[in-house]
């Protein structure tokens, strides 16, 4: 019993230890736990502070980075704000000079003139410039074709550059959709600035590459690269700009607010030199969105028709030859190009081609002499290359003809036109009964805004995306008492006829999201109901090959852009029967000086002589500083609620730089008094002037929508 007992004490004393032994182990185990999430804790809280740190940091920077950009934009408004006026004092100066007989009045002619353009171009690259400071651009994504795009383009550059030896080229990649969903107006803007930049640098030659990129996780987006033939140091400051006092112009306004535009629409730009021979080149990347495929084969062009097409082609530019070709190809024709130098060594033998495309450069005595001796049942048809900025040649020769830069588009239905297969015949959409204008409408002689009241009660339908365009139009008409509807694109302008079919004409853009001028006038043409409304294009592009498009549609006319009201007055008179012949012309109305005096805060005079006494101009300017700044006095109040004092001088500087534009004296004459205060550090003293400001503001307010209702 006692051996027994002596075990089982035994064996209790050894599981007592055991459980000690455990519960050591365990807690052991636990405080090298409790270190451990300790020392992870401690860790933590170190990076935590470390990237807390680091993003303090990195904001600092940001908002210091804005605050410069902010500076900048300040500074540049009052600079610009400044040389206007200076510009404007100068006009006045020459214009005077105009009366005094021992100075040269044609000088003083052309000085006049050029400031007028001047302060023009300033006032928009002012208006540009406050609506991107105020946040008003945004996307406006739509269906639109590329085609159109281009031509839009092009008939922008072509305006601004009339006879000149430059040579555009497009170069559009074959995984480019003809249809893309996008800010057309905004692309359109910011190529032309490109292109215009490097004509103004002497470019002579000119290639745009479009290409669709698509990366992972990403947006797909429109790659446009633009080679120039110029050799212009591209620098690291090239967005920004300064005001040159010798050309009294901007330097580098438009490129800024196309760089600004770039990254509001959520792409950017690089300018460099090229690696290969130093020549300058923009690259521009913006997202789009892609077209449903339903929408791509209604828009489709049926190759079919010309696919069995052999031709021969050859330019003067190989670059040209090689767009052309990519084009060519991508319609399924089959094409032959050769050397320039072998061609004119040794001509080829035209009879073995159904159509030949040739340079006009190219087109001399002996290729007409060979051309000629074909014998007539395998004669080929010639298409004659022109150069859309250059004079055209007159050639012995029938022949049809294409200007470059070239699309798909227009290759295609000049190859429908030389096969007898236009498509005219294929719709009988042109009306015998109705007029066609195919003569460009003639300048019409003292054509006031008054004139237009001879078509009182017409009723008109304006198809125009462009809102500016818009504005133009119904302010040159807001004294005729027409009827005016306004479509903002093809598709909303034949809803429109197809509801009402009582409008005596249709002025029709062209280049128009969702649905263009084209294929809203086939949709219209369809419908017997509206067979004798006349459509009257508006346009950019004024080429043969693009004019003969509009007529073959079923258009019965066009207007080429910028519009000239005289002409605007012949095409209404044309398809217009005037309803009032006796219109008494007044003359231009000056508002009178009570209504003036009562402006308080407003100088309209000084105002108007800074937009050279253009009211539309002016009032724009005024909406736009209404958007921008009309609750500026809010936002100046919480900046000396919190002692944000730097901000606060900064939108003094705009405040201060925009008054003077507009002719705000009193606005301005605050702002540089606040101005003077913040620099000496009188801030105890600015709660009061957080008061002044808005009154003067309110007062500002109340005078511009007095000035703009009594224009409207």
């Amino acid at each position: 019993m006692k051996n027994i007992f002596s075990l089982l004490l035994f064996l209790n004393i050894s599981l007592f230890a055991d459980s000690i032994e455990v519960d050591i182990a365990e807690q052991q185990t636990m405080w090298i736990a409790l270190f451990g999430l300790a020392f992870i804790g401690i860790a933590a809280l170190y990076l935590s502070s470390q990237q807390l740190a680091r993003l303090k940091s990195e904001h600092k920077k940001m908002r210091e980075q804005q605050q410069e950009i902010e500076k900048r934009q300040s500074e540049l408004l009052v600079e610009m704000s400044k040389n206007i006026q200076n510009i404007t004092k100068e006009t006045l100066g020459d214009t005077t000079k105009l009366k005094t007989k021992n100075e040269s009045v044609q000088d003083h002619i052309s000085k006049v003139i050029n400031s007028e353009n001047t302060i023009i171009d300033a006032t928009s690259d002012l208006i540009e410039f406050l609506q991107i400071k105020a946040q008003k651009i945004h996307p406006k994504n739509k269906i639109f074709k590329l085609e159109n795009l281009l031509n839009d383009i092009l008939g922008q550059v072509k305006s601004n550059n009339k006879e000149s030896d430059l040579e555009l080229i497009f170069d559009v990649d074959d995984n480019i959709p003809d249809m893309l969903n996008s800010d057309t107006l905004g692309i359109s803007k910011i190529l032309v600035t490109l292109i215009e930049f490097c004509i103004i640098n002497s470019s002579k030659q000119i290639v745009i590459q479009v290409s669709k990129r698509s990366k992972f996780n990403a947006p797909t987006t429109l790659h446009f690269v633009l080679y120039a033939d110029t050799k212009v140091k591209v620098s690291a400051d090239i967005f920004q700009t300064t005001y040159n006092e010798n050309t009294k112009k901007y330097d580098g306004m438009s490129l800024f607010v196309s760089n600004e535009l770039s990254k509001l629409l959520g792409g950017g730009i690089i300018a460099r030199n090229n690696y290969k021979d130093s020549n300058v080149e923009f690259v521009l990347n913006l997202p789009f969105n892609e077209v449903d495929s339903a929408t791509l084969k209604k828009h489709k062009l049926d190759t079919k028709k010309i696919q069995d097409e052999k031709i021969y082609l050859l330019d003067s530019s190989i670059e040209t030859t090689l767009a052309i070709k990519r084009i060519l190809q991508t319609l399924r024709c089959d094409v032959n190009t050769q050397n320039k130098d072998e061609f004119l060594e040794q001509l080829p033998d035209f009879s073995k081609y159904t159509t030949i495309i040739l340079d006009e450069k190219l087109a001399n005595s002996k290729v007409i002499e060979s051309i000629s001796k074909i014998d007539k049942n395998h004669k080929p048809k010639v298409i004659i290359l022109g150069n859309i900025f250059s004079k055209t040649n007159k050639l012995k020769l029938t022949a049809s003809k294409l200007y470059k830069p070239l699309t798909k588009e227009s290759i295609y239905y000049t190859l429908l036109d030389t096969k007898k297969d236009a498509l005219t015949s294929e719709n009988n959409l042109q009306n015998n009964i109705l007029k066609v204008q195919k003569e460009r409408f003639i300048y019409a002689k003292n054509i006031s805004l008054e004139s237009f009241s001879h078509f009182s009660d017409s009723k008109l339908l304006i198809v125009e995306d462009n809102h500016i365009n818009q504005k133009v139009l119904t302010s040159i008409l807001k004294k005729s008492n027409m009827h005016v509807t306004i479509a903002n694109d093809g598709k909303e302008a034949v809803d429109i006829l197809y509801n009402d079919n009582k409008f005596d004409m249709v002025l029709m853009d062209i280049n128009m999201p969702i649905m263009d001028g084209y294929e809203a006038t086939l949709r219209i043409r369809k419908n017997p109901s509206l067979n004798m409304v006349p459509i009257v294009a508006l346009s950019a592009l004024t080429a043969t090959d693009e004019i003969n498009k509009v007529f073959h549609v079923g258009m019965n006319g066009y207007l080429a852009k910028p519009l000239e009201k005289e002409r605007l007055y012949s095409a209404f008179d044309t398809f217009i029967n005037k309803k009032n012949e006796n219109i008494t012309e007044s003359l231009p109305k000056n508002i009178d000086a009570e209504i003036l005096d009562k402006l308080d805060g407003l100088n309209i005079q000084s105002g108007l002589r800074q937009t050279n006494d253009n009211p539309i101009f002016y009032i724009e300017v005024l909406k736009e500083f209404i958007d921008a700044y009309g609750e500026s006095d809010k936002v100046f109040d919480n900046l000396i609620e919190e002692h944000r004092f730097e901000q606060a001088r900064m939108l003094c500087l705009d405040m201060r730089g925009l008054a003077g534009a507009v002719g705000a004296d009193d606005m301005q004459e605050l702002s540089s008094e606040i101005l003077q205060k913040i620099i000496f550090k009188k801030y105890e003293i600015l709660p009061e002037y957080a008061k002044r400001y808005k009154e003067n503001l309110d007062i500002l307010k109340e005078s511009i929508d007095k000035y703009i209702s009594i224009n409207s």
